[in-house]
């Protein structure tokens, strides 16, 4: 199990440089939850983070849409996706 990786296409072309021979992808499973969800939990989760405020979660999220999510799209045109909401 490999977790919260790759997050962006250099990850990926990583991980597929050494371990794409070494390694098998059965699935992915994407833990998926709404915008609003995600960020009413991350400012109410009592960590105290100083990047958890509304200005960084929407620049997190936004990089999540530009990065992360192309390369779960990857893996759903394979057909290996497992999405839990």
């Amino acid at each position: 199990m490999v977790d919260g990786f790759p997050r962006n296409q250099d990850n990926f072309e990583g991980w597929m440089r050494e371990m794409g021979n070494k390694a098998k992808v059965h699935f992915v499973l994407y833990l998926s939850c709404p915008e609003d969800v995600c960020t009413y939990r991350c400012l109410h989760r009592g960590q105290g983070r100083t990047d958890d405020n509304e200005e960084s979660l929407r620049k997190r999220i936004q990089t999540y849409h530009n990065q992360t999510l192309p390369i779960i799209n990857h893996y759903k045109e394979l057909d290996l996706v497992r999405e839990v909401s």
